[in-house]
């Protein structure tokens, strides 16, 4: 009982295997990350439980999981820091750090861009890497999965 109640057991499970999810202890069920973690690794997870346990939320619908681009807390991802984030007459310029080594990166996106959009061109520089962690400017956490559709003006 005691190792289905891990959530770093658990998460490390239903990234290799979605359907582990059903074997995890109830207060871990009730995890968002855990359960999109789940359905990225296979899309079918959602359809074998109940309405309530996913199809209710629509970050985890299957394919709004996989295009998300960022990493569930615990999990091996690449990390990009972005260092500048400024409004232009352009839209929103950014600089960033994409990995490691330091690879730079800017570029500037529209003025309605979200943190997903921001992510999604971090994670797009590097092939391979399915998620990413991003840190903005002054935060030393991380961005949320579920925060991917904050407008990227916000955190000016």
């Amino acid at each position: 009982a005691e190792l289905k109640a891990d959530r770093e057991l658990a998460l490390e499970a239903v990234q290799k295997n979605g359907y582990a999810f059903a074997f995890l202890a109830k207060e871990l069920k009730s995890d968002r990350e855990l359960m999109l973690a789940a359905v990225r690794q296979n899309r079918d997870v959602s359809s074998a439980y109940p309405p309530e346990v996913f199809q209710n939320d629509s970050e985890l619908a299957p394919d709004v999981a996989r295009a998300n681009p960022f990493a569930v807390q615990g999990s091996a991802a690449l990390v990009c820091t972005v260092s500048e984030l400024t409004s232009t007459h352009d839209g929103l310029s950014f600089r960033a750090a994409v990995g490691m080594g330091g690879n730079e990166l800017q570029g500037t996106l529209p003025r309605e861009a979200t943190l997903a959009d921001l992510g999604a061109r971090l994670r797009s520089q590097r092939e391979g890497d399915d998620y990413i962690y991003m840190l903005l400017p002054g935060s030393h956490t991380p961005i949320s999965p579920f925060d991917g559709q904050k407008l990227l003006a916000d955190f000016i």
